[in-house]
């Protein structure tokens, strides 16, 4: 599912049938191709603009795709590094990251991010420093666990003893070794941050149209719910299928990353 949705990014100027953009009032809340009154030029009918659904789920698969890929690979990196230093010097310093941590994680996400969304302002690169902004202290405190662990370990002794520096220990001796889990928090968090970039856009904090977001999408059909339920049904599903997809990825990644899990 994951590869699907990747590949519908990836490709989607060849995938859409009609411009996301484009509405066409006289075919405005068309229904599904299936159902009588729908038509095969719209799969998955219309909008309230008349806009195509199917092509504006695709398009808007980009967005939250893009949008997961890189607040996970910002986080990840600064949590790693905060999580190194913190777990290896340990002192004053541990402490006060270690603070820093609690704090953060001590507020609600979604109301941090809304927080964070109404004092900078709404737009895609405002929702991604929103998230970036909180995220990294997961994957801190998992990397500060896993550091304190090994560095008690005999190698990292040993390369003490040879004389080594403390950079290259940190990076070359424990990083490798604290990865597995890192890989699995980051997956997971990758659908994490999709359904807060969807929940920011529903709330008309997030990615502002007329750019095709799923989350917004869902917002649009709210008021037409009840007779025209595939305006928010789909972007809807869309949003199921890749995080679902994305939590059996990271599950996946556990077992077979996990030497625990193998006894």
């Amino acid at each position: 599912m994951v590869i699907l949705w990747i590949l519908i990014a990836i490709f989607a100027t060849q995938l859409a049938p009609h411009d996301p953009h484009k509405g066409n009032l006289f075919k405005r809340l068309a229904p599904p191709a299936w159902m009588k009154g729908g038509e095969a030029r719209s799969l998955l009918g219309t909008d309230h603009m008349g806009r195509d659904i199917l092509s504006r789920i695709i398009y808007g698969s980009r967005i939250s795709i893009l949008i997961g890929a890189v607040v996970v690979f910002v986080t990840t990196t600064i949590g790693i590094f905060f999580g190194l230093v913190a777990g290896f010097y340990g002192g004053k310093l541990d402490a006060l990251i270690s603070r820093t941590v609690d704090v953060l994680m001590a507020f609600p996400y979604l109301v941090f991010a809304i927080g964070m969304m109404a004092v900078m302002g709404p737009g895609m690169l405002n929702l991604m420093l929103a998230l970036i902004y909180k995220e990294w202290d997961t994957v801190c405190r998992v990397v500060r666990g896993e550091v304190l662990a090994i560095k008690k370990i005999e190698y990292i002794d040993a390369a003490r003893t040879v004389g080594i520096k403390n950079a290259r220990i940190m990076f070359g001796e424990i990083l490798p070794n604290v990865m597995s889990p890192v890989i699995v928090v980051s997956t997971l968090r990758v659908a994490t941050f999709i359904i807060m970039e969807a929940s920011l856009s529903f709330l008309g904090l997030g990615v502002q149209p007329p750019t095709p977001a799923w989350g917004s999408m869902v917002s649009e059909g709210r008021s037409f719910i009840f007779g025209f339920w595939w305006i928010s049904t789909f972007p809807g599903l869309a949003i199921l299928t890749l995080v679902m997809g994305i939590n059996l990825l990271g599950e996946g990644l556990r077992d077979t990353l996990d030497p625990r899990l193998k006894e």
